[in-house]
């Protein structure tokens, strides 16, 4: 799976961990611990409706982006959100993803189980 968009943290390259059962070792670019989450809850600053609106959008180009490759994020939060030195979004957090089958009409796809977060559900 190869995803690259200015908005989701680029994986550089992916090892399946020898003896393990599906383990993985996941190498990212290097992005700021700084999150989506942090940012909201400084006090000491006032975010503008416009930077709203911008990580608004920022994430929902990266999801659909993710969506277009039959993508699934099973868990979109301000967390899981790290940001730039020029505050741009990157969605992170890739131990949440799946792939759905391609093709397959949205109503043929059940879900059983919630993931993620409940107060984010």
């Amino acid at each position: 799976m190869n995803l690259r968009h200015e908005n989701i943290v680029n994986v550089l390259g992916v090892n399946m961990c020898e003896g393990s059962r599906g383990d993985a070792l996941i190498v990212m670019e290097l992005v700021s611990t700084r999150t989506l989450q942090s940012v909201l809850d400084d006090v000491n600053r006032d975010i503008s409706l416009m930077d709203r609106l911008r990580f608004a959008s920022e994430i929902a180009r990266a999801i659909d982006y993710l969506h277009v490759n039959n993508v699934v994020h099973l868990d979109v939060k301000p967390r899981n959100v790290l940001m730039t030195e020029d505050d741009r979004c990157k969605l992170a957090d890739f131990g949440s993803l799946t792939k759905t089958c391609s093709g397959a009409p949205k109503e043929d796809v059940e879900y059983t189980q919630l993931l993620g977060d409940l107060i984010f559900a």
